[in-house]
C-alpha cells in the first residue's frame, strides 16, 4: 500500500513539474519580428480592399501595443516606407505600408516591389515633366495597384 502512495505522490509531483509553472513564455526575437511583420502584411492587405475596415488593424496593433514601438526612419525616395521599430526586438522594423511622401498614407501599397516600381516611375517623371507630374504619375499608379488588389 505504502508502494501506491509512494507512486501517486510521484506521479502528482511529476505533473505539476510539466507546463510552465506560472512563468510568461520567451519568445524568441526573430519568430517574433517574422510574426509580426506577417500581420502587418496581413493588415495592410487587407486595408487594401477597405482602407477604414477597423477590424484589419487588431491583431497587428494588439501585438504592437504589447512592445515599445518608434517610427521607422523615414527613407529618402518619393515613395517611402511607414513602420514602427522595435528596440526590445534588437532594434529590427517592421514596414507596415509604402506611400508617396507628403501624399495621403492611407493611398498605400503592401508590397516592396510595388514600391521600387513605384521609385522608378517617379524618377523618370520627375526627369521629364517635373516633381508634380511626378507625383501625380504615381499616384495615379498607386490607384490601379490597390484596384487590382481589390478585384483578385
Amino acid at each position: 500500500m505504502r508502494s501506491r502512495i509512494a507512486a501517486t505522490l510521484v506521479v502528482l509531483m511529476l505533473a505539476g513539474c510539466g507546463g510552465d509553472g506560472g512563468q510568461p513564455t520567451v519568445e524568441d526575437p526573430q519568430a517574433r519580428i517574422s510574426r509580426l511583420r506577417n500581420l502587418a502584411d496581413a493588415r495592410c492587405m487587407c486595408l487594401m480592399n477597405d482602407a477604414t475596415d477597423e477590424r484589419c488593424s487588431f491583431a497587428y496593433d494588439d501585438e504592437r501595443k504589447r512592445l515599445t514601438a518608434t517610427p521607422m526612419p523615414p527613407m529618402d525616395f518619393p515613395i517611402t516606407a511607414q513602420g514602427s521599430c522595435f528596440a526590445t526586438l534588437d532594434g529590427q522594423c517592421v514596414t507596415e505600408s509604402y506611400y508617396l511622401k507628403g501624399g495621403d498614407p492611407t493611398n498605400n501599397v503592401c508590397r516592396q516591389d510595388d514600391a521600387i516600381a513605384l521609385n522608378g516611375l517617379h524618377e523618370k517623371a520627375a526627369k521629364q515633366s517635373g516633381k508634380v507630374a511626378a507625383d501625380a504619375a504615381a499616384e495615379a499608379r498607386i490607384k490601379e495597384i490597390r484596384a487590382a488588389w481589390r478585384a483578385r
